[in-house]
């Protein structure tokens, strides 16, 4: 047999326990994060690289936002949706996020989107780039609600942090592909691809060219768009020929050499001299 629900009853029964759900919590002392449990129903997080929608206040996992990617991934949208008790208050959110460890970052308000009944939604809209820098990188969210369990105030505030762990994202960077041309071994100008270490440092091993010579580096792997620099050495003098790790910075665009077995004392009393 078919049973039918009539909806406006369902809704009432729903509203009149969460009031006296709110006023047991009132009775026995229990703190606002109480309120947060009845009022704050989910959270969305919506990314260029997808969507994570409906996430649970509390017991939410890390999510991936992909690995190897070339560009950072854009926060374009938050949305929380809350439950506004009836003769309780509901004024809108504030979106918060940590970078890498780094200190809090305060990205904008919430406002009203919508409603459906005692249901309401906020929203943050943006175009929030994410860090883009090589290498392992993870995004926390989380939200502040302001309202009142038993009034029209705005005075109280609510947490939707995920029992205060925050909403984690994780991606990787891909670092880019670089490329130095050297006389290696006095006379063999030829391209390199050099790797991947963190950050913005890139190395590889290779016979020093001596005299003082330069480096090219592109990431064409060939002489178009070539820029030409004097590396620094990590030693007074370096013998041609001696193996060394040539050490890349993306982003000062400089060139280190440093001897693979470290700078040696020649004899003379010059210490740090390789010859």
């Amino acid at each position: 047999m078919k049973k039918f629900y009539n909806k406006t009853i369902m809704s009432r029964a729903f509203s009149s326990a969460l009031r006296v759900f709110a006023l047991l919590c009132v009775l026995l002392g229990v703190s606002s994060s109480a309120w947060a449990g009845a009022g704050l129903v989910d959270v969305s997080f919506y990314f260029s690289t997808g969507n994570y929608e409906n996430l649970p206040i509390t017991g939410a996992s890390d999510y991936s936002l992909g690995t190897n990617l070339t560009e950072a991934p854009k926060l374009d949208k938050a949305i929380i949706e809350t439950w506004r008790a009836d003769g309780g208050n509901t004024c809108g959110g504030t979106l918060y996020a940590k970078y890498d460890g780094g200190g809090e970052k305060t990205l904008g308000s919430m406002g009203h989107s919508g409603n459906d009944g005692n249901n309401q939604w906020w929203n943050w809209d943006g175009d929030e780039t994410l860090p883009s820098t090589p290498g392992d990188h993870t995004i926390e969210f989380w939200i502040k609600v302001t309202g009142n369990e038993n009034g029209n105030d705005c005075n109280q505030d609510f947490w939707a942090s995920n029992n205060s762990q925050n909403y984690k994202f994780t991606y990787t960077i891909a670092g880019e592909t670089w490329y130095l041309k050297h006389p290696w071994d006095g006379s063999n100008w030829t391209w390199k691809e050099l790797t991947y270490q963190s950050g913005t440092t890139y190395t590889l091993t290779a016979n020093y060219g001596g005299n003082n010579a330069t480096v090219d580096y592109n990431t064409a792997n060939n002489d178009n768009g070539k820029v030409n620099v004097t590396p620094t050495l990590g030693c007074t003098t370096i013998a041609q020929g001696t193996s060394c790790t040539f050490t890349f910075d993306s982003n000062s665009k400089t060139v280190n050499i440093t001897p693979t077995a470290g700078c040696a004392d020649s004899g003379d009393g010059d210490e740090g001299t390789i010859e």
